[in-house]
C-alpha cells in the first residue's frame, strides 16, 4: 500500500512538473514574439507578433495554473492586458510602448516559471532578449538564438526533472545509491550559444542526457551487485 501511495504521489508530481515545463515552453514563445513585436520596423509586423505573443500568454495561463505556479499569475495577466493594448493601439508608438511593457511581463513570467520548475533562483532574461532592430547585421540570427535559448532552458529543466524522478525511483526501490544520486551534467552558458549552431546545442544536451542515464545505471548497479554495462544489457530481466 505504501508503494502504491508513493507511485501515485510520484505520478501527480510528474504531471504537475510536465505542466510547468509545458508552461515554460509556451512562455518562451510569448517572450520571443514580444521581442519580435518590439523590434518590428512597421506597424503590421508589430501587431502581428503582438497577437502571437498574446496567444502564447493565453496558453501559458492554463498550463501554469495546472502546475500550481502562483508566482506566474500576475505577469501573465498583466502581459495579456498590455498585449491586447499593443494589438489595437492608436498609433505605432503606443503599440511599441505597450509591447515593451509586455516584454517586461514576459521576462518576469520566465523568472517565475524558473522557480516553479527547478526550485532554484530566478534567471534574468533581459540581457538575452534586449531590443534589436529587424535585420541587424551586428548580432547572430535572433530566431536561431531564440531557438537555442529555448532548447537550453527546456533541456536543463527536463534534466532536472529526470534527476528528481531517478531519485524518487531509488526511494521506491530502496536503493540509497540512486535515492541520493547527484548527477554531474553541466549547463551551457548563453555566451557559448553565440559561437555555435542549433544542432551543436542539441548534440551537447544529448550527451548530457546520456551522462545522466549512465550515472543512474552505475548507481543502480551498487544496489543490485551487477555491473552497469551488464545491467543495461539485461534490463528485460
Amino acid at each position: 500500500m505504501r508503494i502504491i501511495t508513493l507511485l501515485l504521489c510520484s505520478f501527480s508530481i510528474a504531471t504537475a512538473s510536465a505542466d510547468c515545463t509545458n508552461a515554460y515552453a509556451s512562455a518562451t514563445y510569448g517572450l520571443a514574439h514580444a521581442k519580435k513585436s518590439l523590434s518590428a520596423n512597421n506597424f503590421d509586423h508589430q501587431q502581428y507578433y503582438a497577437e502571437r505573443a498574446l496567444t502564447a500568454f493565453e496558453k501559458t495561463e492554463g498550463l501554469a495554473q495546472n502546475c500550481g505556479c502562483e508566482g506566474s499569475r500576475n505577469p501573465i495577466l498583466n502581459g495579456m492586458d498590455n498585449l491586447r493594448k499593443a494589438i489595437d493601439p492608436k498609433d505605432w508608438e503606443m503599440g511599441r510602448y505597450y509591447t515593451k511593457k509586455a516584454l517586461a511581463n514576459a521576462q518576469e513570467l520566465m523568472a517565475a516559471l524558473d522557480v516553479c520548475t527547478s526550485g532554484g533562483d530566478p534567471v534574468s532574461y533581459s540581457d538575452s532578449f534586449e531590443e534589436v532592430s529587424e535585420g541587424s547585421e551586428d548580432l547572430k540570427n535572433p530566431e536561431e538564438l531564440e531557438a537555442q535559448l529555448m532548447l537550453k532552458r527546456l533541456a536543463e529543466l527536463t534534466l532536472l526533472e529526470m534527476e528528481k524522478s531517478v531519485r524518487e525511483l531509488g526511494r521506491v526501490l530502496d536503493c540509497p545509491a540512486v535515492a541520493d544520486l547527484k548527477t554531474q551534467w553541466s549547463q551551457k552558458t548563453e555566451e557559448a550559444l553565440e559561437g555555435e549552431g542549433l544542432e551543436d546545442t542539441r548534440a551537447y544536451y544529448r550527451k548530457q542526457t546520456m551522462m545522466v542515464q549512465q550515472q543512474a545505471m552505475q548507481a543502480l548497479s551498487a544496489c543490485t551487485g551487477t555491473p552497469a554495462d551488464e545491467a543495461a544489457l539485461s534490463g528485460k530481466n
